[in-house]
């Protein structure tokens, strides 16, 4: 997901990776597309998985796989606290809902937070980073 310096760390001096806070959820990732998911609503949490694998199988990139959970999140009444992502052509393409979050720092040094804000709707937003994203703490909780 990111290109790591000779030391493991990217530009920004952190090392690079997805960092989960602990918690009940489920975090999985297929290539490059990764999920991390709240436990409040099991079924959505398993279509979610689903999901997951069935655009990974299909070769589908950040941009297809955050769109589609956004539907998914759209069709569910409460759905749970959801950050999904994954490149999208020189970007990351990201849906955020409920209490989840992440903090991005791409190589160049850029940071932003994809937040859902406590929503129960989606958000999906394409980031277009110079660099690869060099670390993103993630929360699927109350955003910090």
């Amino acid at each position: 997901m990111s290109e790591h310096a000779p030391n493991g760390h990217g530009a920004s001096g952190h090392a690079s990776g997805l960092f989960p806070v602990p918690g009940d959820g489920v975090l999985a990732r297929h290539g490059d597309l990764i999920l991390l998911c709240s436990l409040e609503d099991s079924q959505a949490a398993d279509d979610l998985l689903d999901l997951l694998e069935q655009v990974a199988a299909a070769g589908g990139d950040g941009r297809q796989f955050t769109s589609a959970v956004a539907d998914v999140l759209e069709a569910v009444d409460r759905g749970p606290s959801v950050l999904a992502f994954g490149p999208s052509g020189s970007g990351l393409a990201i849906t955020v809902s409920g209490g989840a979050w992440a903090d991005i720092t791409t190589a160049d040094g850029r940071r932003s937070r994809a937040s859902g804000a406590g929503s129960a709707r989606a958000t999906t937003a394409l980031r277009a980073p110079t660099g690869s994203p060099g670390w993103m703490p993630a929360r699927s909780g109350p955003a910090g």
